[in-house]
């Protein structure tokens, strides 16, 4: 094992920036969950946590609905992800009214709202949710949601949980500089590249990586076969088809 001097170890590592300024005084915590329902976070059962988005923390209950919630965000079709909602009440073949939560609400751009349960595939047949959703849709307002929507574990590739969790990282770095240099290299782009090719022309190292990605999220750049394949440097991209 290599072994260093004090003066070595001290050594100002050039490879990494300083942070970039912040507008604010003061680190502003995100905003409080807007959900329907609350659930504590210990728990020996399941995976549960949040991630922050729109200024507020989304929490969830299990590894799936987390990797849900980062694919969701990373569409560019949704305007904004709630979670634990909408909370609605429904009646049954006999006549019992019962109370359903739904794991997450997805509202679109478009307007379109769409009420989605995670279940794991396992579990899902003895669930019964298909029958539940079946109830609720023949009695549920389109004002509350236009779809309702299962989705299970196998709904994500490898690809798309890696990918998703790589916008994540990325997303809320703020450097305008490296974006606009990665940004004149896609006007210039003519055809399939590799990302390393991109990387290389910016003269960003690991900082242009990150351009990179971020360019992918914002759609100025597609990624060939996205479902089967992970954005890494040997990853082929192409500029958007400009379509009419």
């Amino acid at each position: 094992m290599e072994q260093w001097t004090l003066k070595e170890y001290l050594k100002e590592n050039t490879a990494v920036r300083p942070a970039p300024p912040s507008p604010d005084d003061y680190w502003i915590p995100p905003g409080q969950s807007i959900g329907e329902r609350d659930f504590p976070f210990a728990s020996k059962a399941s995976e549960r946590g949040f991630v922050v988005a729109y200024g507020r923390r989304i929490p969830f209950e299990s590894g799936h609905e987390r990797g849900f919630i980062l694919a969701y965000l990373a569409q560019r079709a949704t305007k904004t992800v709630i979670e634990q909602s909408p909370r609605f009440e429904y009646v049954d073949e006999d006549g019992v009214c019962h109370e359903h939560i739904f794991d997450l609400l997805v509202i679109l751009h478009s307007g379109k709202r769409i009420a989605i349960d995670v279940k794991p595939h396992a579990l899902l047949a003895s669930s019964n949710l298909r029958s539940i959703h079946k109830l609720i849709a023949g009695q549920m307002s389109p004002d509350i949601a236009d779809e309702l929507l299962i989705v299970t574990e196998k709904r994500l590739s490898r690809a798309d949980k890696y990918n998703y969790e790589l916008y994540y990282a990325v997303h809320r770095q703020k450097w305008p500089a490296d974006d606009a240099v990665v940004a004149s290299l896609i006007r210039k782009l003519k055809g399939p590249k590799p990302i390393e090719k991109i990387v290389k022309a910016s003269k960003l190292d690991g900082y242009g990586f990150n351009a990179v990605v971020r360019a992918i999220a914002a759609g100025k750049l597609d990624l060939i076969k996205p479902r089967n394949v992970l954005i890494t440097h040997e990853a082929m991209v192409v500029r958007p088809q400009v379509v009419g």
